[in-house]
Order: structure tokens, then sequence, then C-alpha cells
């Protein structure tokens, strides 16, 4: 029997940074997280506006757990549209 392994415990921790020599990298702790691949003298300005926003995401998923449990704690299972994307973009990050 295998175990169900947590998405989040397995990923890289935060924070995450964009590499300040190679703005298309995204490291945390010295680690590479991940590098935004293409042709640099065509689309270096596009990869690393991705670089950045990837590196955003775990502060975006923690910021949106947080709006999660408030709604949950004060309002209760609600199925408005806001809260819909805000759970649906929480069970895309694997949360």
């Amino acid at each position: 029997m295998s175990a169900t392994l947590d998405p989040l415990a397995l990923a890289t921790p935060g924070p995450w940074r964009v590499c300040a020599v190679n703005e298309t990298v995204v490291r945390s702790n010295g680690i590479d997280v991940c590098q935004v691949d293409g042709d640099y003298e065509v689309e270096y300005e596009r990869m690393a506006a991705d670089a950045q926003l990837i590196s955003a995401a775990p502060d975006m998923l923690a910021a949106l757990l947080k709006v999660q449990a408030w709604i949950l704690r004060y309002h209760g299972p609600i199925t408005c549209e806001p809260f819909t994307s805000v759970r649906a973009a929480i069970a895309k990050a694997g949360a």
C-alpha cells in the first residue's frame, strides 16, 4: 500500500525569489526551483515576467489558504464566484 503524499510537503520551501544574475531562474535558499526557457534574444522580457510570477506562487498560495480559512470560519461554505475561484486555485496548487 502506498502512502498518500502531500504535494506541498514535497515542494521546495519558500520564499522563492528571482535570481539577481539571471532573471529567468527562480531560487530558494540557494536551490534552483525552476528556469523559464525560451529564446533569450527574443523572449527574455516574457521569460523574466514568467519567473517573477512563479516566484510569487508560495506567497499567493499562503494568502489564498488564509482567505479560505477566514471565509469558512466566518461565513461557512459558500458558492459565490470569488470563493469558487479561490478554492479552484488552491486545488490547482495541490493543496
